[in-house]
């Protein structure tokens, strides 16, 4: 079965549920597996690829040498024939001469512009404010484009690709995709990607893929329910963990503990002044800690991503605001004695974003599956 989508003009038609691939897309589909696979398991030989991806030696061949002829690919650590004979294999990974991908991050305050190499490592990054309040769209655009030709201009190199106009998504399935290319979730099956600033969010990668749920709406984790008649809600509702884990609730309750400049507060700062002995910020700490290891429990517990990445303004206290949450955690979760279950901290915030918008460019280009 399918379903039925819009059309430009307003007119329905239908959607089908399972496609197949054409002759003139095979192609590109298993390029973009194969790169995919070498993203997964590192620098390898010919034959490697060949065992990872259930394909013959001459097909792996025949997408691999365009490739190299392209300089996306380069040829690099010679490894030894094995004891049972055979050649010499040449391991292959991403040339650093390889066009970069330009990506944007575009907040509510400020743009960053830069270029990610197909490592994942960001160079020639430019930024600019933005006016506060409403900005008229066209003043955005200019400022967005002078970024980005600034960018390009500094590195005097031609780039991969901005990902005009197809690869806008929501800021916390970015994170995701930043990590499944560059970061921590790289060669992973199931994880979790959490943003804890002053939104709560959620990122899922199921069973090798994005999972979005329906109209891209799922990782709205901030507004489950974590105490019943609770706080209330920016949702108009009570006891969402929203209410109890993010900056607003921190600092409302470091100003009602006489924390020094509570407005201004995040975990960093809290950290500090824990470390410092300021009177209440250690137990604000841990309060805080345990609030965020709760909805992070019941994520664990509901989808067993086994992996948890954090991001957002938690990552600025570092391991003295992961060490208390994962305590707390590990005890709110039930899992298999030989069952590993990872918390981690992200990159910071920018850095975070200008790498998840170059893993969308990565994907609609290169044709990987998300």
């Amino acid at each position: 079965m399918g379903s039925l989508a819009d059309n430009k003009n307003g007119s329905k038609r239908f959607k089908p549920a399972h496609t197949l691939i054409s002759a003139g897309t095979l192609g590109p589909a298993n390029r973009g597996r194969l790169l995919q696979a070498l993203y997964d398991i590192g620098p390898s030989s010919r034959v490697d690829l060949a065992r990872v991806t259930g394909a013959s030696r001459a097909t792996i061949g025949g997408i691999v040498q365009p490739l190299i002829d392209q300089g996306i690919l380069v040829e690099g650590e010679v490894v030894p024939a094995d004891r049972a004979g055979g050649k010499p294999a040449t391991k292959l990974w991403f040339s650093k001469e390889a066009k970069p991908i330009c990506a944007v991050l575009l907040m509510h305050d400020r743009v960053r512009t830069c270029l990610v190499s197909l490592e994942g490592e960001i160079y020639a990054q430019h930024h600019a404010g933005l006016a506060k309040g409403p900005t008229d769209a066209s003043d955005a655009f200019r400022i967005v484009s002078a970024c980005v030709e600034e960018t390009i201009a500094s590195a005097h190199v031609p780039v991969l690709g901005i990902g005009v106009p197809a690869c806008i998504d929501q800021d916390t399935r970015a994170l995701l995709v930043g990590d499944r290319w560059f970061g921590q979730g790289r060669g992973q099956r199931n994880f979790a990607v959490v943003y804890i600033g002053e939104s709560l969010d959620a990122a899922l990668y199921v069973d090798g893929h994005l999972y979005r749920g329906t109209a891209g709406e799922a990782g709205k984790i901030g507004h489950t329910i974590v105490q019943l008649n609770g706080q209330m809600c920016q949702c108009g509702r009570r006891g969402c963990w929203e209410t109890i884990a993010t900056l607003r609730w921190l600092r409302n309750e470091a100003q009602a503990r006489g924390l020094p400049r509570p407005g201004s507060l995040n975990a960093g700062r809290l950290v500090s002044l824990a470390e410092n002995g300021i009177k209440g910020a250690k137990k604000l700490l841990q309060e805080y800690a345990f609030n965020i290891s709760v909805g992070l429990a019941n994520l664990q517990q509901l989808t067993a991503p086994n992996c948890i990445i954090l991001h957002g303004d938690v990552v600025r206290g570092g391991k003295s605001m992961l060490d208390p949450i994962e305590a707390r955690f590990q005890e709110l979760t039930v899992n298999l004695a030989d069952e590993e279950i990872t918390l981690a901290l992200g990159d910071s915030e920018d850095v975070a974003g200008l790498r998840g918008a170059a893993g969308l460019v990565l994907c609609e280009l290169l044709n990987f599956i998300i």
